[in-house]
């Protein structure tokens, strides 16, 4: 049996699209690769790929087709499949930073599973190309944001019942990673400092593609909200105040940024139709949570360049909130 199951949606996407993933992992030096195995989950009939794609590489692989139901139902699929003791998320095209990506990745599983972790970390670079042509590397040091190559015990995942939310199309892995830090505890959690993976520039894909800004926003506005949601049905009292706060906190800066953008103006209902009905929980949130989240986030907006004075107060903005949807009839 593999020590690390690779789990890798598809969608529709060409083979010369993912082949350099799939070479990557051929190219990796150090391992045994028996202790890999690819499981290759594809979002539907239509472009799934054939088995053969796995003939002459050194590694184990197999497909999944399900009916096409997006990235979470896929990568879901892949959660049901994979047997090894650790999986991980990587994307078709992907690929891994080096040939010794693996071999670090690996040295520092069997470490963690003798610390009793079960979710392990990991930087990871970013290739751009900036308005010049030229191509760009960025680090990412730490980003809760992404899925990409982190690692997770497989067992803890089955024990929470951690899945994909297969209803966002946007923000599901920071969803699923943010569920996943909370339940494990910090004493669970662990890092791998070597940036292994190399997320590749791609304009043909969803998270870069989507032209409409105001639609982008929303969906940012909805993962956020199901967050949150998750950890109410959850009982996770605490954690679910905590992003409430910070929903409204993110929004109060976003909306009221000193050259706020025209599409995230234009989801203020949408905002307001959510803060009606949270509105309650916001306020029984301590205070010292509401200050710390507030200093928090008011740092990253600083930081992004959204506000340097605030023009209106946090709580004037949302009694503006209520008053202008209440009086519209939400």
């Amino acid at each position: 049996m593999s020590y690390l199951d690779i789990i890798v949606p598809h969608y529709k996407e060409p083979w010369k699209t993912g082949k350099k993933f799939f070479d990557m992992l051929g190219l990796q030096r150090g391992i045994n690769f028996e202790d890999i195995r690819v499981i290759l989950c594809q979002d539907g009939k239509e472009g799934a790929l054939p088995l053969a794609i796995f003939d002459g590489y050194p590694y184990k692989g197999e497909t999944v087709t399900i009916p096409h139901g997006g990235v979470s139902a896929a990568r879901n699929a892949g959660i049901r499949a994979a047997t090894a003791p650790w999986v991980c998320f990587c994307d078709f095209d992907d690929m891994y930073s080096s040939a010794l990506s693996l071999k670090v990745a690996l040295e520092a599983l069997h470490k963690a599973e003798k610390d009793g972790i079960v979710y392990l970390w990991n930087r990871f670079m970013e290739e751009v190309n900036d308005d010049n042509g030229r191509t760009v590397i960025y680090k990412h040091d730490w980003d809760a944001t992404f899925i990409h190559g982190r690692f997770y015990w497989r067992q803890f995942i089955l024990d929470n019942d951690l899945r994909f939310n297969e209803a966002l199309t946007f923000g599901e892995d920071q969803d699923f990673n943010t569920i996943a830090q909370i339940i494990a505890g910090n004493e669970r959690v662990g890092e791998m400092k070597e940036p292994i993976y190399l997320w590749c520039e791609n304009e043909g894909s969803v998270t870069r593609r989507e032209k409409d800004k105001t639609v982008f926003y929303s969906k940012m506005l909805e993962h956020r909200f199901a967050t949150a949601e998750e950890l109410r049905r959850r009982g996770i009292e605490g954690e679910y105040l905590g992003a409430v706060v910070r929903c409204a906190m993110d929004a109060y800066y976003e909306m009221n940024a000193e050259k706020p953008r025209e599409n995230v103006l234009k989801c203020e209902g949408q905002f307001a139709a959510w803060w009606m009905d949270h509105r309650a929980d916001f306020y029984r949130a301590p205070r010292k949570m509401i200050a710390s989240i507030f200093t928090s986030v008011r740092t990253w907006a600083a930081n992004a360049g959204l506000v340097t004075v605030e023009r209106i107060a946090l709580g004037e903005w949302l009694e503006m909130i209520e008053r202008k949807y209440a009086k519209a009839g939400g």
